[in-house]
Order: structure tokens, then sequence, then C-alpha cells
């Protein structure tokens, strides 16, 4: 699979999200986890799996109530030594090329150790 051809798919399926959930383990109250994620039907299952042996990361899971298949990372270290590599050398093209920028952005203060503080 080219990895111009995971980019092209990715600027049009992905997304690059956060999921922030009230957590007592947290300082602030807060768990915050950056994520990689593509959803598509159930009849593309072949295709994320195909995706996750390209990166070799992540998990691939299916959703029988919403007939979907959900490809996602979650990982700290794997975004940041895999998936922002790869956007970088393989840039976005469209809206989400912003969209990137910003969540790379985000990474970098969570890994700094920033997002532990309000301010952060």
């Amino acid at each position: 699979m080219s990895p111009w051809f995971i980019t092209g798919f990715c600027d049009a399926e992905s997304s690059f999200s956060l999921k922030i959930q009230k957590s007592l383990k947290y300082k602030i109250g807060y768990k915050i986890q950056p994520i990689f994620t593509i959803e598509l039907n159930q009849r593309d299952l072949i295709l994320l799996e195909e995706i996750k042996t390209f990166f070799g990361i992540g998990l691939v899971k299916v959703n029988n109530i919403k007939n979907t298949v959900t490809y996602s990372i979650t990982k700290l270290n794997d975004l940041v030594t895999i998936i922002i590599p790869h956007f970088k050398n393989y840039p976005l093209f469209t809206q989400k090329s912003i969209d990137f920028s910003l969540w790379c952005n985000i990474i970098s203060i969570i890994e700094n150790g920033e997002h532990l503080t309000k301010e952060g």
C-alpha cells in the first residue's frame, strides 16, 4: 500500500481528535487522550485491516449495532513515532492539514506534561 494512498484516504476519512474524560486519578480531574481514528462501514473491514498492517499499530473494532468498523490509535508513543512522522513526510492537502497541525501542537503539550495543569 502506497504511503500517498494512505494520506489521501486519511484526508477524506480520518480524524485527529482528543478524548477528554473526568477522572479522579488525575491532578486536574481530567484524562486527556489524543486519538487517530478512521470509521467506515463494515464492508470496508479489509481496507482498515490493510491500513493497520501498513502502520503496524492500533486496533480495529467492529460495531455490529452501528454496522461500522473503526481503526484507532491511542498510544501516545505510537502517535508520536509513527502517525505524526507519516503525515509530516506525506502531508495532508485539505483543511485536515490544519486540524493535524493543531493536534500535533496538543500532543506536544501532552509530551511536555503541560496538560497536567489548568493553564495547560
